[in-house]
């Protein structure tokens, strides 16, 4: 979550004079603490100000995240995603002002944790305010793990985007950019907004979108959105598209509102109801089987622009190849490695790998009565060479030497088609094959009913198309 109330958002365009020259101020400010770091040193003061700013390569992100003293090495990997810094830059290098931004934002970046009793901001998984740059804020947090990464790739979209945008806009944007970029599992917290702003680059597409949350510039949407509307029903998008988080009753007034609103405006620029367009009908009913992205180029085709259609199924047979190239099943290649006791109570305190123990029976007289696991902890209830034993931690029983205890751990990869195929696996690991749709998984065959996978124009080609980009604008 962005904090609105610390960074605020300026409803105002930037193309206005008063505006610019704010802008134009603050970026004269900014350059002699950003040159001073990130340009060579020149004896000629005089010279700074003749120096660009848009000279931010991904290298140079890349060093930052990773020169962080606050950050661990799985929290560097895991923010630093090429793919997005790339595109991210390029969104920016025509603006100075998203650019003076860069430096403060990526050096010495950090994520901390809170709890809700000093949280800047109340009932919220994580948030970033404007007074603390180069700070993510996750709740609960303390160190890097699964649970919390889609928070963190979500406040992380944050740190890059311009503060003063519509929060509705760029909460949604977080969200999509996140699942889009990051590929993790997300809860999608803010729904209604997602939903909303896919619809309206279905309309009006998505380059707006992007450009605008990372530059602040608001010019493009204007242009695709207000010749279509009234005056008045402009002036109601502009409102509504900043919602408040402690006040349902208003949003749920506001998200009717500009669905109405996108409805008119769908109807304008294309002369349909927007009832009868299918994208929008499935992304309204959130259908789980639509597949689409808006903002990754490099999944924007026909491969990844589908919905599944049940109703239209047939009953098919397939090798695991055909199976795992279709997409109908996941195959995993998992290594077993043993570990010594002190390997296993290392990761154990860690907790960062589970960790499997096997008694070895065949040294001592063992009658075992019981087990039980507590987190990552084993305990038992035996007889051990006569003397009983209740409830006692194994590991402290293998330390003493009473017992002797094999430990080991598993490692998963999720195999790509070309890794199966190609056997780019060990010889030892464990094959494992998880079906999807409900198919049968034999022992060298997929079957079950298929249902049709139904391929839609990508959110590029629907906006070539699109009767928007023909229309004069008059102002």
């Amino acid at each position: 979550m962005k904090n609105n109330n610390v960074g605020g958002f300026d409803n105002r365009k930037n193309k206005y004079p008063r505006i610019k020259l704010i802008c134009y101020l603050l970026i004269i400010l900014s350059l002699n603490n950003l040159i001073d770091k990130n340009s060579p040193k020149s004896n000629n003061n005089t010279n700074k100000l003749l120096v660009t700013m848009d000279n931010y390569e991904t290298n140079d992100i890349y060093n930052l995240i990773y020169s962080s003293p606050y950050l661990t090495q799985e929290e560097k990997d895991y923010l630093y995603n090429q793919d997005f810094i790339t595109d991210y830059l390029s969104c920016i290098k025509e603006s100075y002002l998203a650019q003076s931004r860069v430096y403060s934002h990526f050096n010495n970046l950090k994520i901390e944790g809170y709890n809700e009793e000093n949280a800047a901001i109340k009932n919220t998984n994580g948030y970033y305010i404007n007074s603390a740059p180069e700070t993510i804020y996750i709740k609960n947090y303390d160190k890097f793990d699964d649970k919390y990464k889609d928070t963190i790739a979500h406040e992380f979209i944050h740190l890059c985007q311009d503060m003063t945008c519509y929060n509705l806009i760029t909460e949604a944007c977080a969200e999509i950019i996140s699942e889009e970029y990051y590929k993790d599992t997300f809860r999608h917290n803010y729904l209604a907004q997602v939903k909303i702003i896919k619809k309206l680059m279905e309309i009006i597409g998505s380059e707006p979108i992007w450009n605008y949350i990372f530059t602040g510039d608001f010019s493009l949407i204007e242009t695709r959105v207000q010749p279509f509307l009234s005056k008045s029903e402009y002036q109601e998008f502009l409102k509504d598209l900043v919602f408040d988080m402690d006040n349902m009753e208003v949003n749920e007034a506001r998200y009717q509102s500009l669905n109405n609103l996108l409805a008119k405006l769908y109807q304008n620029i294309y002369h349909q109801n927007i009832k009868d367009d299918i994208i929008i009908s499935l992304i309204d009913k959130n259908d789980y089987t639509l597949v689409r992205y808006y903002f990754n180029h490099r999944y924007i085709n026909e491969e990844n622009s589908y919905y599944i259609d049940y109703s239209q199924s047939t009953y098919e047979t397939f090798s695991y190849e055909e199976a795992l190239k279709n997409n109908l099943i996941n195959i995993y290649a998992t290594t077993n490695y043993e570990l010594t006791i002190d390997e296993a109570l290392k990761l154990i305190e860690e907790g960062t790998k589970k960790v499997y123990r096997q008694i070895d029976k065949s040294s001592n007289s063992i009658i075992i009565y019981g087990k039980t696991e507590s987190y990552n902890k084993s305990y038992i209830s035996a007889k051990i060479n006569g003397v009983d034993y209740v409830d006692t931690d194994i590991d402290e029983l293998a330390k003493e030497g009473i017992i002797k205890v094999d430990y080991y751990a598993l490692d998963s990869k999720e195999l790509t088609y070309e890794e199966y195929i190609n056997k780019n696996y060990n010889e030892d690991d464990y094959i494992t094959i998880s079906s999807k749709l409900g198919l049968k998984v034999s022992e060298d065959s997929i079957c079950g009913y298929i249902p049709k996978k139904i391929f839609l124009p990508t959110i590029a080609e629907r906006f070539e198309d699109s009767n928007i980009k023909t229309k004069k604008y008059e102002k």
